[in-house]
């Protein structure tokens, strides 16, 4: 059975009491029948929630090494691009030509920020990050303050141990 079909059937049985359709001892032993699916079907939610945790828990720590891994790379990219530019400096070689490919040097301008805080402010740009404190907001609440744009909301939560 689906975990719904299982809570539909116990309310079904809830409601055949209330209704005096079933008698006491009918509902006692159908719902200790449900109550043996509900539990059974819970172990298999519970294995299945465990391995998903696991595939994420798996894959965050694939996504950890990759992005390493990719960092190291465009570090040794970099290295190598460095190593390449310095030797044809080096030769005074303007461009190598082979069959798959070329190395060339080209001139190129950029700016050389020296000490940023003397640059004028027409150069400048200012961003900011306006973040809410929700765990003040919650006190305030808790406080009994009225705060517009926001409401404090009481959930339930699955605790899986």
């Amino acid at each position: 059975m689906k975990l719904y079909e299982i809570t539909d059937l116990i309310r079904q049985l809830d409601n055949e009491l209330e209704c005096e359709t079933i008698d006491e001892r009918t509902h006692h032993d159908t719902m200790e029948l449900v109550q043996f699916e509900l539990e059974e079907k819970s172990s298999n939610l519970f294995y299945f929630i465990q391995s998903l945790q696991g595939n994420i828990d798996f894959i965050s720590s694939e996504i950890k090494r990759l992005s390493s891994l990719k960092s190291s790379q465009e570090n040794k990219l970099e290295r190598l691009k460095y190593y390449i530019l310095e030797n044809l400096k080096r030769a005074n070689i303007k461009k190598i030509e082979f069959p798959n490919g070329t190395f060339s040097l080209r001139k190129s301008q950029s700016v050389n920020l020296e000490n940023p805080k003397d640059i004028p402010a027409k150069y400048k740009t200012i961003e900011y990050l306006e973040k809410i404190d929700k765990n003040m907001l919650k006190s305030d609440f808790k406080l009994g303050f009225n705060i517009p744009g926001a409401s404090l909301v009481t959930k339930e939560n699955l605790i899986i141990k």
